[in-house]
């Protein structure tokens, strides 16, 4: 014991803390004298509490270890150890110093992170199943509209459309579906008018010479019953009945013009000379329906087109515009560039107009708004304006007026880009 002696250590409780003790021999004063001890009562706390309290969140904890394998606490409390136990340097005598490694601690923080990536995984599946069910569903629906847009379409709907709203894939193929519909629809409307065509020629031609040679007799044997009957009542029913004949015969012509027109012999036409010349032709008329006639614009472009055709054109125009004012008004013809190759004409009334529900059909044939109209004039000139290479459109309002809109092909080489020599204005009361 000459280096002393731990003894202890004694654990607190209730009544003490915790302590050991700290004994140190004393050297004899003579042989006779036994020797003494100095004994020195320690606190654990003095002690432990050097180790520090820090614990580094939880993770680590220092401890003390005593020769009878209690670990002590920075307190100096006895403390059970669940953690992996690292051994430092001996203080004395079978007293160490050690860190305890808190593993539950360590690994919480992972068990966390893990439990929400897990989490996350599994809302990441339950949204992209849900995503998924949802654009089934939608895909399933825009599908079916195609399958019976397609069926609508092969029971000859042809005026089928599909929503064709969005950027993507189902998107891009209504769209061409609804391209496809509307080809299929321009191909069978001209398929079935060639057809049509090629009946009505056929039986124009076999009509008009079943009627017309007949006719002929018949006007021929009036005529002389006219000229030699001394009645002057039946001379005056008899030229009531000859000018019914010429009215049929009339009939008969324009019927003919719209199922075998003549072939255009297309050249360039002075737009300028052709109004002029109908304008003499129409005078006498419009002054006896108190019509007012306006010619404005470019009047000196000159066009592309058959002159018959293109005078035989603005005469059906001009006609059905004063059928369409029968008490009187204004009817304007203006010619004007649309673009570098082609050129408009424009007659616009102030009459009656036409209802919505009819203007797209008003040149088909035998449609018309006049009684006793024949409905072949705006056919006529329509078809006469396409083999033209031109186009005619009409656009009206009720109450105010229509608007026939020719454009035809224009010469630009020497065009007169100057009006016609009219000034552009002239009027015919």
């Amino acid at each position: 014991m000459s280096r002393g002696e731990v003894v202890g250590p004694f654990l607190p409780s209730e009544r003490q803390p915790g302590s050991f003790l700290l004994l140190k021999p004393l050297p004899a004063l003579d042989h006779g004298t036994p020797p003494a001890l100095i004994a020195l009562h320690v606190r654990l706390a003095s002690l432990t509490e050097l180790m520090g309290h820090d614990t580094f969140n939880g993770l680590v904890q220092a401890v003390l270890l005593t020769p009878g394998g209690t670990a002590l606490s920075a307190v100096g409390r006895a403390v059970s150890l669940d953690g992996q136990l690292i051994e430092g340097a001996a203080l004395m005598d079978g007293w160490r110093v050690g860190l305890e490694l808190k593993t539950p601690a360590l690994a919480q923080p992972l068990t966390r992170i893990r439990e929400a990536l897990l989490a996350a995984a599994l809302a990441t599946v339950l949204l992209a199943a849900g995503l998924a069910v949802v654009l089934a569903i939608r895909a399933d629906k825009r599908i079916g509209r195609l399958v019976d847009g397609s069926m609508a379409l092969a029971e000859g709907r042809l005026d089928t459309r599909i929503n064709a709203n969005g950027s993507d894939e189902l998107a891009v193929l209504a769209r061409a579906f609804n391209q496809m519909a509307e080809r299929q629809r321009d191909t069978l409307s001209a398929t079935v008018e060639v057809e049509k065509m090629a009946v009505l020629g056929r039986f124009a031609t076999s009509f008009a010479h079943e009627i017309r040679n007949p006719l002929a007799a018949i006007k021929t044997t009036v005529e002389s019953l006219r000229l030699t009957d001394p009645e002057p009542q039946r001379r005056q029913l008899m030229s009531g009945v000859d000018d019914e004949i010429d009215r049929l015969d009339d009939h008969l012509k324009g019927f003919l013009a719209y199922a075998r027109p003549a072939p255009p012999k297309a050249q360039p036409v002075n737009a300028g000379e052709v109004l002029d010349r109908l304008a003499l032709l129409i005078a006498h008329q419009l002054q006896e329906c108190n019509i007012r006639l306006a010619v404005l614009g470019e009047t000196g472009l000159r066009v592309r087109v058959d002159p018959g055709h293109f005078q035989q054109i603005l005469i059906n125009l001009v006609a059905n515009a004063i059928d369409a004012m029968p008490a009187g008004g204004r009817l304007t013809i203006r010619v004007r560039r649309r673009n570098h190759d082609h050129a408009i004409v424009e007659v616009s009334d102030t009459g009656i107009g036409i209802a919505p529900e009819l203007i797209a059909r008003m040149m088909e044939p035998f449609v018309t708004t006049r009684p006793g109209g024949s409905g072949l004039g705006l056919s006529i000139s329509r078809q006469l304006a396409e083999i033209n290479d031109g186009r005619l459109d009409l656009s009206s309002t009720p109450g105010t007026g229509t608007t026939a809109t020719l454009v035809l092909p224009r010469i630009t080489a020497d065009d007169h880009i100057a009006r016609h020599s009219t000034g552009g204005l002239e009027i015919v009361e």
